[in-house]
């Protein structure tokens, strides 16, 4: 079976759109993160500086090189480029801006790095594709950052087959695509994941536990105003309590949590990484004990046919 990493998600613990996370919680979730993980996922629009920041705090405490740090750009705040959408934040409107020319993209990797408390970042992605310049161009400064110094590797998010296609015949092969991937939603299979093998190119998913409601925590809509999951209804909510259940019954077979139970079935779709957000250090613990544990064939199958059947 492929080996797959492990990699710590941030956006939890920027706060925005996920509900407040206190940063005694964050900082320890970050120290689980970088000691046991050895590798984190962030961006700037996580908490607008808020994950990158807590990962510069606690970064200085281990050996940089034994750590893997992604981190995004192309999404800002300050009025430039192709508006994205609004948001709110701390009780302030915000506006969010797809931007990715040259001056840019050094900026805001510049501003990264003081963040983090690094002077490289070992993989820096595209966020979301903007409608100009071309992802040939974006390729071009990313090389340009690679040949300084400042970033090792580079990728993409949220492209489709054909924005890899281009950057590929162009010779400009991705280091990695991360694209939303979980027992639900299996949409990359059809084309981006078999494109990303025949390339090699490697694939991280994201959205495991599709927004946290697959874990069987939410039964009830108590979201408060600027978490993003307050639109899902409560009706909505107690069918997925109905999928927790059956997973429930197959997780407490080998004494697992239902998290854990979804990240070893995850294993089998010999994917390059997943990459999994806490709230807090027990939940980042939770997330990587018992990853090695093997499913039965039997209840694999049970699995695949409730996710396959289920529909909200």
């Amino acid at each position: 079976m492929k080996e797959m990493e492990i990699i710590g998600g941030t956006w939890t613990i920027g706060e925005w759109h996920w509900g407040k996370v206190e940063e005694k919680d964050a900082i320890e979730t970050v120290e689980v993160f970088l000691d046991r993980y050895k590798f984190v996922d962030t961006a700037p629009i996580y908490g607008f500086g808020r994950s990158e920041r807590i990962i510069g705090k606690v970064l200085p405490n281990f050996k940089r090189k034994d750590i893997k740090i992604m981190t995004k750009f192309g999404l800002i705040t300050d009025e430039k480029g192709e508006f994205f959408f609004k948001s709110e934040y701390k009780g302030e409107e915000v506006s969010v801006y797809k931007n990715a020319d040259r001056q840019s993209i050094k900026e805001e990797c510049k501003k990264s790095l003081e963040r983090l408390k690094t002077d490289y970042i070992d993989i820096y992605l595209l966020h979301f594709k903007p409608s100009s310049p071309s992802l040939t161009e974006i390729a071009e400064t990313l090389e340009e950052l690679k040949q300084e110094g400042l970033i090792k590797k580079w990728g993409v998010c949220n492209v489709n087959t054909g924005d890899l296609n281009l950057l590929v015949k162009n010779n400009f092969k991705p280091y990695c695509l991360q694209f939303k991937y979980n027992p639900l939603f299996t949409k990359p299979e059809k084309s981006v994941i078999p494109y990303c093998r025949k390339y090699k190119i490697k694939f991280y998913a994201f959205s495991l536990f599709e927004r946290g409601f697959l874990t069987g925590k939410y039964m009830k809509n108590n979201f408060e105003k600027e978490d993003n999951r307050r639109f899902i209804k409560n009706e909505q909510l107690e069918k997925i309590k109905e999928l927790t259940e059956k997973m429930k019954s197959i997780a407490s077979k080998y004494d697992i949590t239902v998290p854990q139970l979804i990240l070893t079935y995850m294993k089998i779709k010999e994917i390059d990484g997943i990459i999994t957000g806490a709230r807090t250090k027990k939940q980042a613990k939770e997330n990587i004990d018992k990853i090695d544990l093997d499913l039965k064939e039997n209840d694999l199958k049970i699995l695949e046919k409730t996710f396959r059947e289920f529909k909200i």
